[in-house]
Parts: structure tokens; sequence; C-alpha cells
């Protein structure tokens, strides 16, 4: 009896301490998981101060590779990284990027691409004018592609906002040029559309359906282009007073559309019909103008505070959470 007991309670322990070990093995690895969750839980801050005189930011991105946002200069020319106090450096160190308008980070094609324009574009002036391309991680510039054979005679050369598509080909709106050009994937570049109904094309992005999304901003629209027939524009009814055409304009992975209208205010618009027509269905007044607005993964905002049309000398660059 004491052999079989011992046998029996030798029996028990030997099963019993592999389960003992799984089971303490899965605690730990739910414990680390809660841990990895909570350390990549980023803390957004409500507003950023970038301290850069005269720096005239236009465009703006947020680098969730980095967790910073990334701001052009219509007076600068190089792209600078900022986080989340402020502090700054360059992005590119480019001597042909003497100004860029917007900018857009392509994550499928691990690329930043920043509109290339002549400080005194919005003037007439256009020494330069087209898009310079830089690998996101490495920030090596990948190309550098003209517009200006394209159009010799034209009075603007401003190229203002730059979609991507499926396929990785390029858009870029020219807002006083009234074009959007095609940049292939061999960035060889090409007239999209010079349509007549394009009237200061500016914010642009892509509809994951094969069609842009435009604010036509000057005509105070918003215009859906299918990227397969240029031809076939048609104008997104929206009958409400607080959408008056927008400036820089993102469609979230929500189905939504975020921009800012009349450089005041944030709006959200929605669709249910494939954007034959939208709804304002949320709004949201800046502290002081703004052209553009970022969006990150977690669907917050940030909108750049940059008021364009003041001629003063700023120094101080505010990016501000705007929450609905």
């Amino acid at each position: 009896m004491i052999s079989s007991y011992f046998f029996s309670k030798n029996t028990f322990k030997t099963k019993f301490y592999p389960v003992a070990a799984l089971f303490l093995m899965m605690l730990v690895l739910v414990s680390s998981c809660k841990k990895d969750d909570e350390e990549e839980a980023i803390d957004f801050p409500d507003e950023v101060t970038v301290a850069f005189e005269n720096l005239k930011p236009e465009g703006i991105e947020y680098n969730k590779n980095n967790t910073t946002f990334l701001l052009g200069s219509l007076t600068m020319g190089d792209v600078i990284e900022v986080d989340f106090e402020g502090n700054y450096t360059n992005f590119t160190n480019d001597t042909t990027l003497l100004a860029s308008a917007g900018i857009h980070v392509d994550y499928e094609g691990d690329r930043l691409l920043v509109t290339s324009i002549d400080p005194g574009a919005f003037g007439g002036a256009k020494s330069v004018g087209g898009i310079n391309v830089y690998q996101l991680s490495t920030k090596e510039k990948i190309a550098e592609v003209s517009f200006l054979d394209l159009v010799p005679d034209a009075m603007f050369v401003t190229p203002n906002d730059i979609a991507v598509d499926g396929a990785g080909n390029i858009y870029v709106t020219d807002f006083l040029g009234n074009l959007i050009y095609k940049v292939d994937t061999n960035y060889e570049a090409s007239i999209f559309s010079d349509s007549p109904a394009l009237v200061g094309p500016n914010g642009m992005d892509y509809h994951p359906d094969g069609y842009l999304l435009v604010s036509n901003l000057l005509a105070g629209q918003l215009l859906k282009i299918p990227t397969a027939n240029s031809a076939d524009i048609s104008v997104v009814t929206i009958d409400d007073a607080l959408f008056s055409g927008m400036d820089g304009i993102v469609y979230k992975g929500d189905g939504k559309l975020v921009g800012i209208t009349s450089f005041e205010t944030l709006v959200e618009l929605s669709s249910t019909d494939d954007w034959a027509s939208a709804t304002v269905e949320n709004s949201k007044a800046l502290t002081s103008p703004g052209t553009t607005v970022a969006v990150t993964p977690e669907g917050n905002h940030f909108a750049l505070l940059t008021d364009v049309a003041n001629q003063m000398i700023f120094t101080n660059w505010v990016i501000e959470q705007i929450t609905f």
C-alpha cells in the first residue's frame, strides 16, 4: 500500500507540474500583452507650438512610424519633423526644394511626397513646379518630378495637394493653374485633367473605390473624379451653409471626410450614396485661421493654424487637436 501510494502521488505530480507551468506561462503572456498595449497607447497633445520665424507652413502630415508631425513651408523649403513638445529637426536637406504647399505620407510606398513650388509661385514666379519624393524610412530623395514642360505657357504653376491611388500613382492639384497632374509609378508626369470644371482645385484625397475627392475651393465645391475616366467629373451635392469649399482634406478610414472650410472651421462630411451627395456631420471652429488637417490612425484631428493671407512675419505656429 505504501509503495502504491507514493507511486500514485508521484504520478500526480508528474502530470501537475507541466500543467501548472503552462498556466503560469499563459498568465505571464497575458500580462505582457497588457503591458505592451499600455506602452503603445499614445498620449496625444492638445496643442503643439513650433517656434520658427517665418516658417509659414501650409502642409501637415502625421508620421505614425515615429509619432511626429511633418510640416512643409511656403517660405523655407525643407520639410521639418516636429515632436509633441514642439522640437523640430529637418526631414529634408534638399537645396532644390525652395518652398512647398501640400505634403503627403504614402505608407504603402514608404514615401513622403512634397509639392515643390517657387516661393513666389502665387505671384506668378515659376522657377520650379512639381513634386519631390523622399523615402519615409531613410529620408533619402527618390525622385524629382517637374511639371513645367507640361504647361510651358501657364501664368501660374502652383502644385498644391497630393493623393495616391491604390496602384501607387500620384495625383497633384494645381490651385491657380486649374489642373490636376498625374505621376505614374515610373515618375513620368502627365496632365490628368484640365477640365473647365476645375476652379481653384486645392485639397484632394483618394477614395478606395477608385476616385478622387477634390476640393474645388474657388467654386466652393467638392468634386468626384474617377481615376479611370478623368472626364467624368461630378459635383458632390452638399446643402449645408457650414460648407463653403475646403482647403486641405483627408479621407478617413471610417469613410468620412474632414477638411477646413473658410479657413476657420473644421468640418466632417459623410455620405450614404458613394459621394454623389454628402452632409456635414460635425463641425468645430478653430481658435485662429487654419489651412490643412492631419489625421492619426487613432482618429485624432490636428489642424495646422496658418493664416496664409497674412503677410506679417510670425514666429509661433500652432498645431491644434480638434475634437468634435
